[in-house]
This record gives structure tokens, C-alpha cells and sequence, in this order.
């Protein structure tokens, strides 16, 4: 079985998504292992999602965007509803790699998925590299071969060597974006992505836990729609 992949940052909760969230922990069966734990992890999100903006609290701005502490009374309103770390670790797995309860959910469409993903990831990557270098797509792993032992041989070559050189390298850069703006992107019109198999329990989860640990560490969640775009 392989992890939850948890957010870095998620998209923000909406009234919709938490009625949806609610109807499919409603529907779980009285003695699903999963039940308690979600209908904790939305109540302590609904009841944050309903508390007013934060006035006056202490704020951090950062490249990304800006750090808002939590305010006292919001922390007063939460407390008894945000579970100890040691919980949240057993819901969602601990920072060095241990699976939770929710890593349970779903998981063997997850795994399927997460397969189907990576195949078309390595898809991409190969076809990228390909119109970069048509005539021999090796040649992308071996700039990034002479650039990563750069250190040991630079300055024992010509300045012509150099100069032809920084141009591959310049090349492999592009291609490197060009690879990672693809997969990014999960749109690659010469390569369709695969249909995935719908885990919507898992996506609640996810998404409520993230919530659930950003509200832990005493500060408003910093959602995707506050992260200032480069």
C-alpha cells in the first residue's frame, strides 16, 4: 500500500464541498473504521469555516504569501475540536513515511491510479525529450551527467568546448522546464492522461486533514487561492 499523497497546498473549502464531504460520511456504515474519524475532521473544518475573518491577527508575509496567525477566540472555538499531533499522525501517517487510518481509504484504486499516473508521467518526459533531441534522446541524460560532475572537468577544457557547452546546457534547461511545465500541467495534447478511477472518500479526507493540520499549528490555512502566483 502506498502513503496518502498529502497536500503541499490544497484548494480552498467551500460550503458545497463540506455538504458533499458531510453526504459521504453519512453514508458510511455505522461501523465503518473511517466513520468517527471524519465526521471529527469536518466538524472542527465547518466550525472553522463558520468563524469570522481574523482581525488584528499577526501576520508573516512570505514569497509565497502571507502567514495569518490564528486568532485567540478562534483558537478557543477549535481546541476542543483539532485532535493531538500524535492523532493527526495516526489519521493521515507521521513525517517519517508511516501510513494512517486514512491511507486505508480507497487505496487500491489510489495505487491503480497512482500507476496510471506515473506511466503517463514517464510518457511525457519521454516525448518532451524527444522533440528536444529527435535524433538522440540520450543526449538529455548526458548533459545533465557533464553538468552534475561539472566541478571536476570545466576547467580543463577550451573555451570553444566551454561555449559549445553552455549552449547544450542551455538547451537541457529548456527541456527540463518544458518537462516539468508538462506534468505539472496534467495536459499534454500529444499524450491524452489517463481516465482515473473516482476515490471521493480518500479526496474528502485529504483535503479535511490538511485543513485539520494547518488549523493545528495555529495559523489560517494558506490555501491555494492565497498563494501569490509567480
Amino acid at each position: 500500500m502506498t502513503p496518502m499523497i498529502a497536500y503541499r497546498v490544497a484548494p480552498p473549502l467551500t460550503d458545497e464541498l463540506l455538504a458533499t464531504y458531510r453526504k459521504a460520511i453519512d453514508a458510511l456504515p455505522s461501523d465503518s473504521p473511517y466513520k468517527v474519524a471524519l465526521d471529527n475532521c469536518w466538524k472542527c473544518c465547518k466550525t472553522w469555516w463558520e468563524l469570522p475573518e481574523p482581525e488584528g491577527t499577526q501576520r508573516n508575509a512570505q514569497p509565497w504569501g502571507e502567514i495569518v496567525a490564528m486568532h485567540d477566540d478562534h483558537k478557543k472555538a477549535l481546541w476542543d475540536l483539532i485532535p493531538w499531533e500524535h492523532e493527526l499522525d495516526s489519521l493521515a501517517g507521521a513525517p517519517e513515511g508511516r501510513l494512517g487510518l486514512f491511507d486505508e481509504i480507497e487505496a487500491d484504486a489510489n495505487i491503480r491510479n497512482a500507476e496510471r499516473g506515473q506511466q503517463w508521467n514517464m510518457a511525457v518526459i519521454k516525448h518532451v525529450i524527444s522533440t528536444f533531441y529527435p535524433d538522440d534522446p540520450n543526449e538529455y541524460d548526458r548533459i545533465w551527467a557533464a553538468i552534475h560532475a561539472e566541478a571536476k572537468w570545466i576547467n580543463t577544457v577550451s573555451n570553444t568546448t566551454k561555449m559549445d557547452y553552455e549552449a547544450k546546457k542551455k538547451k537541457a534547461q529548456e527541456c527540463c522546464d518544458s518537462i516539468v511545465k508538462s506534468v505539472n500541467s496534467k495536459n499534454y495534447p500529444a499524450i491524452p492522461r489517463p481516465k482515473m478511477e473516482p476515490t471521493p472518500l480518500r479526496d474528502a479526507a485529504m483535503h479535511l486533514i490538511w485543513h485539520v493540520r494547518e488549523l493545528n499549528r495555529d495559523r489560517e490555512p494558506l490555501t491555494l487561492d492565497k498563494i501569490k502566483k509567480s
